[in-house]
């Protein structure tokens, strides 16, 4: 099994801050785009597609000198396919431990079936959506 490093390549905050009570935690909406640009395929099944650190990757974007913590592996989805470039949309299952997050690419016919992404880059990145709890 190899692990692929993902580029994160854009920060979208969807929504938030969310703080309706004084004293209550803050919590943000993002959507991140995400690309292979690691020189190798990312074979479904065997590979992974890894942010190291999803959190960190959006303060680096958003600047704003805030820590944001993923909440769990229920808080993030798949938004966007990603399409390589010969035209092939390609899903993902999500796995999360702490703000690490894996993405191995599906067939987007079922959502199930193991596919291979292709290095380079995509016509079309990976979108997922997730909340964080923003301190």
């Amino acid at each position: 099994m190899a692990t692929r490093t993902g580029t994160v390549k854009a920060v979208v905050i969807e929504r938030g801050p969310d703080a309706m009570i004084a004293g209550e935690a803050i919590y943000k909406v993002v959507t991140v785009d995400i690309n292979n640009e690691s020189g190798s395929s990312v074979i479904g099944g065997t590979d992974t597609l890894r942010i190291a650190d999803l959190g960190t990757s959006v303060a680096g974007f958003v600047r704003d000198g805030k820590t944001y913590t993923l909440l769990g592996d229920d808080a993030i989805m798949v938004s966007q396919p990603a399409v390589g470039s010969d035209g092939t949309a390609y899903g993902a299952s999500i796995a999360v431990s702490s703000n690490q997050v894996d993405l191995s690419p599906v067939a987007v016919s079922d959502w199930s079936s193991n596919a291979t992404l292709p290095s380079g880059s995509q016509q079309r990145y990976f979108q997922v959506t997730a909340l964080f709890k923003v301190s």
